[in-house]
């Protein structure tokens, strides 16, 4: 992400640097990944890994939680994945998605420095009996 753009006489700078400020080697992350959300309690520093960390998935799949993948070909069978630092990290399997979503949860707060973005929020699986 480039801070400061400099087209002849005219000098542009990102809405987020002007309220955060700059700090060299750092980008500016956005907490909630929404990029018009410039709010300051939403934006932190952030190295690069850590701002890849929270980036959200791109992949299409009919699974529609973050960092979860099929076990198997026939599909009745889960499990988590975390990619952190060149390596990936593999959850035990399980037949109910919704856990597979928790062992992703618990594999970001466990590798992620606090950056990571949940598959799911926690409280929306708390009020369900899995």
């Amino acid at each position: 992400m480039t801070y400061f753009q400099r087209n002849k006489d005219r000098i542009s700078v990102n809405l987020e640097t002007l309220i955060l400020g700059y700090k060299k080697g750092h980008v500016i992350d956005h907490i909630d990944n929404d990029p018009l959300n410039c709010t300051r309690r939403n934006l932190r520093f952030a190295t690069y890994r850590q701002n890849n960390y929270n980036r959200s998935s791109h992949r299409i799949s009919d699974i529609k939680y973050r960092g979860v993948y099929y076990a198997n070909r026939s599909k009745n069978a889960y499990y988590a994945r975390l990619g952190v630092n060149h390596k990936t990290i593999y959850s035990k399997s399980t037949t109910n998605i919704h856990i597979a979503a928790m062992y992703y949860n618990i594999l970001v707060l466990e590798y992620t420095e606090g950056f990571g973005m949940n598959a799911v929020n926690p409280a929306i699986l708390d009020t369900h009996n899995y």
